[in-house]
């Protein structure tokens, strides 16, 4: 078994969303809830455990995952960092033993605490063994160009079918009031119709379009992982696509294509954010999500990027703690208990780097 693995078997996610976040998890129906969400500071949408899983998901930010990807967003680490913190000694759990109804170790906090008999630690990145922790294959440069292809591709394929839609476009243009030309230069697209038909159409292996994560494998089965109807945000790199964040205008689907740690591109390890171009500009704008940044685009505020909805996203964090020194940032989140929140961790990250942030309030 992974490390990683082994961590989310040993891992029990409502007492550690409990004990890090000084709260009471409170059982509802068949899940439980945690109040406020600790990643975006919405209530009554974060629950843990969810059909019997150990998992959390956030309904308002679309935040989702096990305990490794709690708490690198939680903390704004990497995962790397995640598995050392859950696993060097700060939180040894068993869960249940189904076998004999007895619990086999109990968790514990504090540094210094001794693993189990037989247990690998995870303490700078090696095995018990002194073996350092496997690490991920890297792709081919013909891999990853063959990815960047396929996302830009599928880009195109959703920004054509809303552009063809009339009622997709009207939503964006007249309900969303957002430019044609931002539209365009965004790619901004919507699942109208099926990427799994048109692969096949112009001959395209869908299992291919499978490894960037927008076709899914069921059983012998394939579908389209984007939901009809959902409106798709290409997250561009120069001319190249990183990844894609998702947005549903009737509220009923809350997700976003999920970020797996086991796939070396999925999303492309060079991602950092939505609009990730402006964050090296003098006076870039910071904000929460994809309208809110199309909005400054379309009012000719060049240079925005958006965390998506995620709190202390790490990927963010880790680039502005390196590179912000001597620009500054204007942080134009929301004005309520979570954007306050986002500010100030913004705002410390920029500050403690020699950058100047200045909070702007719309």
């Amino acid at each position: 078994m992974g490390d990683f693995e082994e961590i989310k078997r040993r891992v029990d996610l409502k007492d550690l969303v409990a004990r890090e976040c000084a709260g009471k998890v409170d059982k509802i129906g068949s899940a439980w809830r945690f109040n406020p969400c600790p990643l975006c500071g919405h209530r009554d949408c974060f629950t843990v455990g969810e059909k019997g899983r150990n998992l959390f998901n956030c309904y308002s930010c679309g935040s989702h995952g096990d305990s490794i990807d709690f708490i690198q967003q939680l903390k704004g680490i990497s995962n790397i960092e995640a598995l050392r913190y859950l696993g060097g000694g700060r939180y040894n759990t068993e869960r249940k033993d189904s076998s004999s109804g007895r619990d086999n170790a109990t968790m514990q906090t504090g540094q210094g605490q001794v693993p189990l008999p037989g247990e690998p630690t995870l303490e700078k990145g090696k095995l018990e063994t002194g073996e350092p922790t496997p690490a991920r294959p890297a792709l081919s440069d013909e891999k990853r160009t063959e990815h960047c292809w396929l996302r830009r591709m599928a880009a195109q394929f959703y920004h054509n079918s809303m552009m063809n839609d009339q009622d997709a476009l009207v939503y964006q243009l007249e309900v969303r009031k957002h430019c044609q030309s931002v539209l365009e230069r965004e790619l901004i697209g919507c699942a109208t119709r099926s990427l799994l038909l048109h692969c096949r159409e112009v001959g395209v292996d869908p299992l291919k379009m499978a490894e960037v994560g927008l076709i899914q494998k069921k059983g012998n089965s394939l579908r389209d992982y984007i939901v009809h109807g959902m409106f798709v945000y290409p997250h561009l790199f120069g001319d190249e696509i990183l990844f894609f964040s998702l947005k549903d205008r009737t509220g009923k689907f809350r997700y976003q294509i999920p970020k797996r740690r086991e796939s070396t591109d999925f999303p492309d390890p060079r991602w950092i954010c939505y609009g990730q171009d402006a964050l090296k500009e003098d006076g870039c704008w910071l904000v929460e999500g994809e309208n809110d940044r199309l909005s400054l685009l379309d009012a000719e505020e060049f240079h925005v990027a958006a965390t998506i909805g995620m709190f202390c996203r790490p990927e963010l964090t880790a680039w502005l703690s390196k590179n912000a020194a001597g620009k500054t940032y204007y942080l134009a989140f929301d004005n309520d208990d979570a954007g306050k929140k986002y500010t100030a961790h913004y705002a410390k990250i920029i500050i403690d780097a020699g950058g100047r942030a200045k909070k702007i309030i719309l």
